[in-house]
């Protein structure tokens, strides 16, 4: 039986729990994975193919994964180029969990029965919680920029250059300007939602 962390406690609407989010941005240029525009390939080619080595964000986080739905408190503690530590605590029940990648896998602490460990994030989150949500990608999406290594099938530029959304991997995924980083992103795929506000942006020195 999957532990449904959190998800009993969120008794408000998806909207409620993330605030209504503003209305996109239009973007003044779309690209096309295989496009061919001189303008969209240096577009492009400028986005970092790398993620930031040592950041941090908090802020707060609503996801919908089919008939499941949960909102929490979210902190991002990003450890090099693959390693990250993200805790997710409940408003309503002050339950929280903690969940750690690194280069030989992932583990999830916090939960009743101990310490959960697996080989891959994203598996081990979906077989624990039910919420199939693209962990791994996230560490780039909310840096506002795509995953390497995944099929992106649309860019969305604004007029300054910096990127509004994409299409990557079958999700479609927004970013609301905040600055040098994203205040909002939203991602969606099917029946799967993430809805995440950022608060604070800390850089490590």
């Amino acid at each position: 039986m999957k532990l449904k962390i959190f998800v009993i406690s969120c008794v408000l609407t998806l909207a409620a729990c993330a605030g209504q989010p503003p209305r996109p941005q239009a973007p003044a240029l779309v690209c096309s994975a295989d496009t061919q525009s001189e303008t969209c390939k240096l577009q492009i080619a400028a986005l970092p193919a790398e993620v930031d080595a040592h950041w941090a964000m908090t802020g707060r986080v609503a996801m919908v994964s089919g008939t499941q739905s949960g909102n929490a408190r979210i902190e991002w503690q990003q450890q090099g180029a693959e390693g990250y530590r993200v805790m997710l605590s409940a408003p309503l029940t002050r339950q929280s969990w903690q969940l750690s990648v690194a280069d030989d896998g992932a583990v999830i602490h916090g939960l009743l029965e101990g310490a959960r460990h697996g080989a891959d994030a994203q598996i081990l989150l979906r077989e624990i919680t039910g919420w199939d949500i693209p962990v791994s990608a996230l560490q780039h999406w909310l840096r506002g920029r795509p995953a390497p290594d995944m099929a992106v099938l649309q860019y969305r530029f604004a007029a300054d250059g910096r990127l509004l959304g994409l299409v990557q991997n079958g999700w479609h995924i927004e970013f609301t300007p905040g600055g040098q980083w994203p205040a909002r992103i939203s991602a969606s795929q099917g029946q799967n939602r993430v809805r995440l506000v950022v608060d604070t942006w800390s850089e490590a020195q």
